[in-house]
This record gives C-alpha cells, sequence and structure tokens, in this order.
C-alpha cells in the first residue's frame, strides 16, 4: 500500500511538471493571436476555474475541518500565488517563455534560504554549492537575452517570480493548507486569486471586455489544466513530500522549452540550453536533501 501511494505521488508530480510547462505556451499563443492584457487573461483564466470547482466543493464546505486562522492564511496564499503569475508573465514581454520558467524554477533554492532564515534549516556544502550553480546558470540565460533592449527587466521579473512562488509553497505547507481537503482548498485558492487578479487589473486599467471565442476557449483550456496542476500539486506533497515533489517537477522549464520551440517558434540557443541545465542542476542539488515520506494520510479527493 505505501508503495503504492509513493508511486502515485511520483506521477502526480510529474503531471505537475508537464501541465505548469506546457500552460505558460498556451496563454502565450492565445495573446499571440489576439493580444489582450495578460492580466485579464489570467483573470479570466481564474474566473472559469472557479466556476468549474466551485459544483464539486461546494456540497464539501461545512463538513471539512479548516485550519486555525485560515480565513486570513487563504488570501495570503492566494496573494503569493498571484504575484508568482504576475511576475511571470510579466517577463514574457521581455524574455522567451522558457527562459522565464527556467527562472522561475530556481524556487527551491529561495526555499532554502528562507528555511534558513525562518525555520532553523542547516545549509551544507551540497546547498552551497547548488547557490553557486544557480548564479552560473542565472548568468547564461542572462547572456543570451540582454543585449535585447530590456530584457533585464524581465530577468529580474522573472526572479521575483520564483521568490514569490518559494514563499507561496513555503506557506501553504507550514500553514498545513496542504493538509486540508484538496478540491476546497485549491477551489477557495482560486476563487480569492480571481479576486486579487480583478483588484490588480482595475489598478492597472487592463481590464477588457473584448475577446473573441477562440480567446476565450484557449483561456479555458489554460484554467482546466491549472486545475489539474493545483490539485496534482497537493496531492503530490501529501504522498511524497515537497522535496521529491521538486526534482520531478523539475522537468516543467523542459516541456515548456520544447513546447516554446514546436508551438511558439522560440529559439533554443547554446548558451541558454546550457544555462537551462545548470539551474536544473542547481535545483536537484538543493530538493536531495534527506526527508521523509509523509505517512500515510487520509484521502480526501
Amino acid at each position: 500500500m505505501k508503495l503504492k501511494r509513493i508511486n502515485m505521488g511520483y506521477f502526480y508530480a510529474i503531471a505537475v511538471g508537464v501541465i505548469c510547462g506546457i500552460v505558460p505556451v498556451i496563454i502565450q499563443k492565445v495573446l499571440t493571436q489576439e493580444p489582450i492584457p495578460r492580466a485579464t487573461a489570467l483573470f479570466i483564466k481564474f474566473v472559469v476555474s472557479s466556476i468549474i470547482l466551485l459544483p464539486f466543493a461546494a456540497p464539501k464546505f461545512k463538513k471539512v475541518t479548516y485550519p486555525r486562522g485560515f480565513a486570513w492564511k487563504l488570501p495570503v496564499s492566494a496573494l503569493f500565488y498571484v504575484a508568482t503569475l504576475v511576475f511571470l508573465y510579466e517577463s514574457y514581454r521581455y524574455i522567451p517563455t522558457s527562459i522565464g520558467v527556467a527562472l522561475q524554477y530556481t524556487f527551491p533554492l529561495f526555499t532554502m534560504g528562507f528555511s534558513v532564515l525562518f525555520f532553523g534549516f542547516r545549509c551544507n556544502k551540497q546547498n552551497i554549492s547548488a547557490m553557486i550553480l544557480s548564479l552560473v546558470g542565472a548568468t547564461l540565460l542572462s547572456s543570451g537575452t540582454l543585449t535585447s533592449g530590456k530584457a533585464y527587466i524581465g530577468i529580474i521579473l522573472g526572479i521575483g517570480c520564483a521568490i514569490a512562488y518559494a514563499c507561496y509553497f513555503l506557506w501553504t505547507e507550514h500553514q498545513q493548507l496542504a493538509a486540508m481537503d484538496t478540491t476546497v482548498y485549491v477551489t477557495l485558492k482560486t476563487c480569492a486569486s480571481a479576486v486579487l487578479f480583478f483588484l490588480y487589473i482595475l489598478v492597472t486599467k487592463q481590464l477588457t471586455f473584448s475577446i473573441s471565442l477562440q480567446t476565450f476557449l484557449g483561456l479555458t483550456l489554460s484554467g482546466v489544466c491549472t486545475i489539474l496542476a493545483s490539485i496534482c500539486l497537493t496531492l503530490a506533497i501529501r504522498h511524497i513530500g515537497s522535496v521529491h515533489t521538486s526534482i520531478l517537477g523539475a522537468i516543467e522549464p523542459i516541456v515548456c522549452a520544447v513546447a516554446g520551440f514546436f508551438v511558439l517558434g522560440e529559439a533554443i540557443s547554446l548558451k541558454s540550453g546550457i544555462g537551462i541545465v545548470v539551474v536544473l542542476i542547481a535545483t536537484v542539488l538543493v530538493t536531495l536533501s534527506k526527508q521523509k515520506i509523509p505517512e500515510q494520510t487520509e484521502e480526501i479527493l
């Protein structure tokens, strides 16, 4: 039974990497065909996702045991998640999707750093080596884009995305949000994210109602993919823990790079390719710290 649970955890973690690698390419393809503001596109995606999820989660709302302080922990979780996406998709204005995702996936490095500062994590030689490799990888990634005007802005946004995602990951784990009912948590987080995106597009004046049916269907598809990725991520952490989930999820930038090449026609330079590989090696080094597989928990999907 334990082996089956672990194998399912590996499956969920791999699924997260594949799905999350495809979603940015879908949205970029949609925006290429109809250049609506990215914030509006993300808002529509989350509204559609919320509508799809609510019928499944509503019957469980009164039956679920919520963590203490859930009323304020949930909005903070959604805020970190929204910040991750805003930084990521804004970075695509200046750098290719594959590089943006590769920079995003340095989040385990920041997760480690924050763990050292706030959770008493002890940094070892393996962690230090990973930090050095991450700097080398970031340099290689940047070297192919700095000559294209304001590419440095995209790199800064990509790093900001990684920091925000590290905060989201740690917050969800340490505030016991991943331990609650998966459907309810993902639904409420998605609804809260939709509200935050609505406020964001109002402030930045990016709201538009003029979209084609084709664009709407494309955003709906990306919303469905996001739902699946969120559910798989929660289940993967529950079954095999955050470390193993991060390791297997490292295929995300590879999937994005390949999909970006075939779907968007984005070139992969030698330096960028090496940079992506080095970043992934650094990520694996960080996430290979010893961690026990979580004990069996009640399945609540």
